[in-house]
C-alpha cells in the first residue's frame, strides 16, 4: 500500500498560528461586551493594545506560510510558468 508523502509543518508556525486566531476570537468576541479591559479593547486613534497587534501578526503568518507552500513551484528563486494555472486549479 501507498501512502502520500507527509508535508512537513513547520510546528512554531502552526502554534504561532492557533495563538494568533484564539486572540483574534478573544479581541473580536470581548470587544461585544459593555465593560472591558483596556488592553483588550481596539484604541481609537493613537495608542497600541493587543487589539492592533492581531492582526498584523495574521498578516505575518500568511506571507510566511505563502513562501513556504509556493516553494515547491519556484526554482532559484523564480516561478515557473505552470505555477499560475497550478495555484489557481480549484480541483
Amino acid at each position: 500500500m501507498h501512502l502520500p508523502k507527509q508535508s512537513i509543518r513547520l510546528r512554531s508556525l502552526d502554534v504561532f498560528r492557533g495563538i494568533t486566531i484564539a486572540l483574534m476570537l478573544l479581541v473580536n468576541t470581548l470587544s461585544l461586551s459593555p465593560s472591558i479591559h483596556p488592553w483588550l479593547a481596539h484604541s481609537h486613534w493613537n495608542g497600541c493594545t493587543l487589539a492592533a497587534w492581531v492582526f498584523p501578526f495574521f498578516l505575518w503568518i500568511t506571507g510566511i506560510s505563502l513562501s513556504f507552500s509556493l516553494s515547491k513551484y519556484t526554482q532559484d528563486h523564480h516561478l515557473r510558468e505552470p505555477c499560475i494555472g497550478d495555484c489557481c486549479d480549484a480541483g
